[in-house]
């Protein structure tokens, strides 16, 4: 199979984003770190797992409205920046995938509004 530029620009926000999410999810296994009993230790993991959650609802939303994806992961991108001003390496981290995750969606958008707009040829 042959994928064209058009067909990356369309499964790239999706397929990165799927990733992306599967990497924050890595951050709530520190919910195991310590013994804290059963249930504090599953409301730990299932906090840790919010930004996931939040990150698999987007690419949901941006299935079908990528403009819409774009400016929440980049609004979450900013917000987190705001939040870990004292950790700059936690910034890189975070929301630079973020910003990415918004630039492809952003892209995508695009490209989908440009197809909509071009007349069809026959």
């Amino acid at each position: 199979m042959r994928f064209t530029n058009r067909d990356i620009v369309l499964w790239a926000p999706r397929v990165v984003g799927l990733g992306l999410a599967l990497f924050l999810s890595l951050f709530a296994l520190d919910a195991f770190a310590d013994y804290r009993g059963v249930l504090a230790t599953i409301i730990a993991l299932m906090m840790g797992l919010v930004p996931s959650i939040i990150t698999l609802a987007t690419v949901l939303i941006g299935w079908k409205h990528e403009g819409i994806a774009a400016i929440i992961f980049l609004v979450g991108a900013i917000f987190y920046a705001a939040n870990a001003l004292e950790h700059p390496n936690w910034m890189l981290i975070i929301a630079g995938p973020l910003v990415l995750e918004s630039a492809l969606f952003y892209l995508s958008w695009r490209q989908s509004r440009q197809k909509q707009t071009t007349p069809a040829t026959t």
